[in-house]
C-alpha cells in the first residue's frame, strides 16, 4: 500500500496492490558473502492487481480499479500469514463477515444499496427474488423460453443452511437483474466488460409522484460483484433484449426519463442497437 503526503485529507491517494506484485529486488548483503542466504525463493510474480483510491472530502473516497485481475491462484490458507497477523480485532471481524457472504456477494450488493446491513441480508434478497419468480411463473417461463430453465432458476435462487455455494448459485445476468428490478421496484444498472445494461421494473409502470431508486452493480475480476455509485448525471446503458421483449406496455414508459443518459452512453461506447433474440426450436 502506498500513500501520498496529504495525510488523509482532500486529494490524498492510496494505491493498493497485491503482495505478489512486482519483482524480487536483491538487496546488498551487509555481512560476509559466505553468510548471505542463497537460493531463496520469492512469492513475487508480477501480479498486476491494483486499486487506487482518492479522497474527495472528509467522508468520501473515489475508488478506481486499475486492474482487477490476479495472475496466480489464491492462497489455500492464511494461517501463519504475516498480513493476517497484523489485522486488528475489528478488521478480523470484517473479514469474517465478508467471507460469510461468499457466493452471495451479488445479492449482498443489492442489499447494501437498499440500506440493509444485517448479517443475513443476502437471504432477504434471495428469498424475495425467489418469491417473485415463484408467484409469477407463467411470466418468467415466457422470459426464459422453457419450464426447465425456470425450474433451474428457482433451484439456484433457493438457499438453505448447509447448502454449498458455488458458481451455480451466483447472481446471474441478465435474468436475475430483470427479476431484482421488478421485485424491489428499482432501476438496476449493470456494468461489466461482458455486458452493460439497465433493468427497469418489467411488470409495472412508474408510480405517480415517486422516483425509482437507482442501484448500480459491477462484476470485476471474473469472480466478484461490487456495489457502485454513479456521479450525478452519469450516462447509463440501455435495456437489454430480455427486458425489451418481455416488459409490459405500462413498464416501457420507465426508460423515457433516462433517454438522454442512454443516448450519451451509446455515443461514448459506440453502442450498437441489440437485435431481437429468437428462441432456438429443435424439431
Amino acid at each position: 500500500m502506498n500513500k501520498n503526503e496529504n495525510h488523509g485529507g482532500k486529494g490524498s491517494a492510496i494505491v493498493l496492490g497485491c503482495e505478489r506484485g512486482g519483482k524480487y529486488r536483491k538487496r546488498n548483503c551487509t555481512v560476509s558473502p559466505s553468510k548471505c542466504r542463497k537460493g531463496t525463493a520469492t512469492k513475487k510474480c508480477g501480479c498486476p492487481f491494483k486499486l487506487r483510491s482518492t479522497c474527495v472530502d472528509a467522508s468520501k473516497w473515489n475508488l478506481i480499479v486499475k486492474d482487477g485481475h490476479h495472475n496466480h491462484a489464491p492462497a489455500d490458507t492464511l494461517v501463519g500469514h504475516s498480513f493476517a497477523g497484523r489485522l486488528s480485532d475489528e478488521e478480523k471481524q470484517f473479514v469474517i463477515k465478508f467471507h460469510e457472504h461468499g457466493g452471495h456477494c451479488g445479492f449482498h450488493s443489492i442489499a447494501f444499496q437498499l440500506g440493509l446491513a444485517c448479517r443475513d441480508d443476502f437471504r432477504h434478497i434471495r428469498n424475495n427474488v425467489h418469491a417473485e419468480v415463484f408467484n409469477h411463473m407463467r411470466f418468467y417461463e415466457k422470459v426464459l423460453y422453457s419450464e426447465e430453465r425456470l425450474n433451474n432458476m428457482l433451484k439456484r435462487l433457493r438457499f438453505e443452511d448447509g447448502d454449498e455455494i458455488d458458481v451455480s448459485k451466483w447472481f446471474k445476468i441478465p435474468e436475475d437483474g430483470l427479476v431484482a428490478a421488478q421485485t424491489f421496484r428499482v432501476v438496476l444498472v449493470w456494468l461489466s466488460k461482458e455486458m452493460c445494461a439497465t433493468f427497469f421494473p418489467s411488470r409495472h409502470g412508474p408510480i405517480k409522484g415517486k422516483i425509482h431508486r437507482v442501484i448500480v452493480m459491477s462484476f470485476v475480476g471474473g469472480n466478484h460483484f461490487v456495489p457502485m455509485k454513479l456521479k450525478l448525471g452519469a450516462p447509463i446503458p440501455p435495456p437489454c433484449n430480455m427486458w425489451i421483449q418481455n416488459a409490459y406496455e405500462d413498464a416501457k414508459v420507465c426508460p423515457k426519463k433516462y433517454e438522454d443518459k442512454m443516448k450519451t452512453f451509446k455515443k461514448m461506447m459506440n453502442f450498437k442497437e441489440p437485435q431481437p433474440e429468437k428462441p432456438v426450436i429443435i424439431h
